[in-house]
């Protein structure tokens, strides 16, 4: 009787368990541009974090987090340095008064999203680019819905946390992250601020 009463209480404590995003991203093979840019990544996003939601089997729910700085800051790294020739890493605008573009991404949003059957994941991406002067040239969200496996959630584990929510938190960072190139390549262009 004590196996099955200790067997019972194993199987209703959860976890937690971190997921770190792995963001690819495809860069124009266009040459960087000649800008001096600061990239500006305050700690509340080198150190965020956000739940997915707590998901289990046979009464063991875990609790499934996403390491979202740390798997995102590289792959916006990645995206100045290759649409910019000199790119510095600040963590404060004031850090940043000599660039002569300050990019300053936020993460709005990022979660499984329980109203839609199955796993899906939203994910929102803001950035503002602004001129040395600190006037806007780009003042844009990037919103991107993916769906995970459903098939792959019936398994459990770790390969239902991989296929039904970090690969598709991983396309949808790619996604906003690719169109974010686009306009920073279009930015870097003599014209007009746009919002």
């Amino acid at each position: 009787m004590r196996v099955l009463s200790l067997f019972a209480v194993i199987l209703s404590v959860g976890c937690t368990r971190h997921l770190t995003p792995t963001v690819k991203v495809d860069l124009p093979a266009a040459a960087p541009r000649t800008m001096k840019v600061a990239l500006v990544i305050p700690e509340a996003l080198r150190t965020r974090t956000d739940v997915y939601g707590s998901f289990g089997t046979l009464g063991a729910a875990n609790t499934w987090v996403c390491e979202t700085g740390e798997g995102l800051i590289p792959a916006l790294e990645r995206v100045a340095k290759a649409t910019f020739q000199d790119v510095r890493v600040v963590s404060t605008a004031e850090e940043a008064s000599d660039a002569e573009l300050r990019l300053e991404p936020t993460v709005t949003e990022l979660r499984q999203m329980p109203e839609r059957e199955g796993f899906w994941i939203s994910f929102q991406l803001r950035a503002v680019a602004r001129n040395g002067a600190g006037a806007p040239w780009l003042d844009k969200t990037y919103s991107e819905i993916e769906e995970g496996s459903t098939a792959a959630a019936v398994w459990g584990g770790a390969f239902a946390a991989t296929e039904a929510l970090l690969t598709p938190t991983e396309r949808a960072m790619g996604r906003a992250l690719q169109q974010l190139a686009q306009d920073l390549r279009q930015v870097a262009e003599p014209q007009q601020p746009r919002t």
